[in-house]
C-alpha cells in the first residue's frame, strides 16, 4: 500500500513539473504563398495590408494585429486563409464571389458582412461574440442563430429561407429578413427590437405586441389581413402596403412620421391622432379621399410627387382638408347622373355586392341584378360576390 502511494505522489510530482516547465508552443511564421492564400486577389491584399515588413512572410505579432479585414468588392472567390487570423473582430467580404465561407476558427467576430455572395450554407455556431451579422443577397436556405446571443443587428435579406428562430436573441435590435420565403416569425422574445423589416414573404401574420420599443416596421408584399400595431407608440416608419388590410388602426401611434399602407382593402384612414406625418403612401385602397385637416405640414405629403404619375391622380382640396384620390385608368362601362337610378346585371346569383365609395353610390342586390343610385358626383367601382365570396363580376361607375 505504501509502495503505490510513493508511486501516485512521484507521478502527480513529475506532471506538475512538466506542466511548469513544457515549452510553449510556438506558432509558426506564415508564407504568403498560393498554397495558404489560394486566391490571387485575397493573397494581394494580406500582401498589401498585413504584410506589413513585406517580406513575403505573416510573423505572429502581424497575424496578432490584424483585427479587422475589409474585402468588400475585391472579387474574392476564395478565403481559404482566414482561418489564421484568430484575432479578426470584424470582417468585410461583401459584394464578392464566395460560394463558401468558413469562419469557425475566428471566434472573435463581432462583426461579419458577407452580404451579396453565393453562399448556401453559413455556419456562425463559433461565433459566440457576434454583435452584428448582414448576409443578404445570397443563396441561404437555412441560418442557425441560436448560438449568437449578442446579436444586435441581423440582416438576412434576399435568400431563400423558410424557417428563421431568433428567440435567442433577446439582444437583437434590428432584424431585416425581406425576401424570402417564410410562412411564420415570432418575435416575442425580442423586447428591444427597434427595427423589423420583413417584406416580401409568405407571412399570413406577423405579431408585434411584444415589441414596444419598435420604431420602424416593414410588413409589405405578404398575406396579412389584419396588423395589430396597438402596443407600439414609438413606431415612426409603418409600411404595410400590398396586402389584404381592410382595417388600420394608428390611432396609438402617436410619433408616426412615414405611413405606406398603398394597395390593400382599407375603406377608411383615420389620420386624426397623427399630426407628424410627413410621408404619405395610400392609394389603391377602397376610399377615394382621407382627412387630413390634423396633419401639421401638408406640403411635404407625397401627393404633390404622385398628382400626374402612375395609375393615380393624388390632389389636395382648396381648402387642404381632404387628400383626394382619382384612378386615371379606370374607365367607367356604367355611367349615371347623381339622383338618377341604374340596375347591374350580374348574370348570376349574387351572394353579396360591395362599393369603393359608398358616399358616391348606393347599392343594393337581389338575385342576380344590383340596383345604384348615384349620389354625388365620382368614380367607384361595384363588386358582386357569390354566396362562397368568390368574386363575379365589377363594374366602374361614373357618377356626373
Amino acid at each position: 500500500m505504501m509502495l503505490k502511494l510513493c508511486k501516485f505522489l512521484l507521478c502527480t510530482a513529475f506532471s506538475a513539473v512538466w506542466i511548469v516547465f513544457a515549452p510553449a508552443v510556438v506558432r509558426a511564421d506564415v508564407p504568403v504563398d498560393a498554397e495558404h492564400f489560394p486566391d490571387e486577389s485575397f493573397r494581394e491584399y494580406i500582401s498589401e495590408m498585413c504584410d506589413n515588413d513585406h517580406d513575403g512572410t505573416l510573423s505572429t505579432a502581424e497575424i496578432d494585429g490584424v483585427t479587422a479585414i475589409d474585402l468588400s468588392f475585391w472579387g474574392i472567390s476564395d478565403l481559404k486563409g482566414i482561418d489564421h487570423f484568430t484575432a479578426l473582430e470584424s470582417l468585410d467580404c461583401s459584394f464578392c464571389n464566395l460560394t463558401s465561407l468558413d469562419v469557425s476558427n475566428n471566434t472573435k467576430l463581432t462583426y461579419l458582412d458577407c452580404s451579396y455572395n453565393k453562399l448556401t450554407n453559413l455556419d456562425a455556431g463559433s461565433n459566440t461574440l457576434l454583435e452584428q451579422l448582414y448576409c443578404a443577397g445570397n443563396r441561404l436556405t437555412r441560418l442557425d442563430v441560436s448560438k449568437n446571443p449578442a446579436l444586435e443587428y441581423f440582416d438576412c435579406e434576399f435568400n431563400e429561407l423558410t424557417v428563421l428562430d431568433v428567440s435567442k436573441n433577446s439582444s437583437l435590435r434590428g432584424l431585416l429578413c425581406d425576401d424570402n420565403q417564410l410562412t411564420d416569425l415570432y418575435v416575442g422574445n425580442n423586447s428591444i427590437l427597434e427595427t423589423l423589416s420583413c417584406s416580401s414573404n409568405e407571412l399570413k401574420t406577423v405579431d408585434v405586441s411584444r415589441n414596444s420599443s419598435l420604431k420602424i416596421l416593414g410588413c409589405g408584399s405578404t398575406q396579412l389581413t389584419s396588423l395589430d400595431i396597438s402596443n407600439n407608440p414609438k413606431l415612426e416608419i409603418l409600411s404595410c402596403g400590398s396586402n389584404q388590410l381592410t382595417d388600420l388602426d394608428i390611432s396609438k401611434n402617436p410619433i408616426l412620421e412615414e405611413l405606406w399602407c398603398c394597395e390593400n382593402q382599407l375603406s377608411t384612414l383615420d389620420l386624426s391622432n397623427n399630426p407628424d406625418i410627413s410621408s404619405l403612401l395610400a392609394w389603391g385602397n377602397k376610399f377615394n379621399k382621407i382627412d387630413v385637416s390634423a396633419i401639421k405640414e401638408l406640403e411635404y405629403l407625397d401627393y404633390g410627387q404622385y398628382e400626374e404619375t402612375g395609375s393615380y391622380k393624388i390632389t389636395l382640396d382648396p381648402e387642404k382638408k381632404l387628400l383626394i384620390y382619382e384612378n386615371s385608368n379606370l374607365k367607367p362601362n356604367k355611367k349615371i347622373k347623381v339622383g338618377k337610378k341604374a340596375t347591374l346585371n350580374a348574370k348570376k346569383k349574387i351572394g353579396r355586392v360591395e362599393t369603393s365609395d359608398d358616399t358616391i353610390v348606393s347599392v343594393s342586390a337581389r338575385g342576380k341584378k344590383i340596383k345604384i343610385k348615384g349620389l354625388a358626383t365620382g368614380t367607384v367601382t361595384v363588386t358582386a360576390y357569390d354566396k362562397k365570396d368568390n368574386e363575379i363580376r365589377k363594374w366602374i361607375v361614373q357618377v356626373k
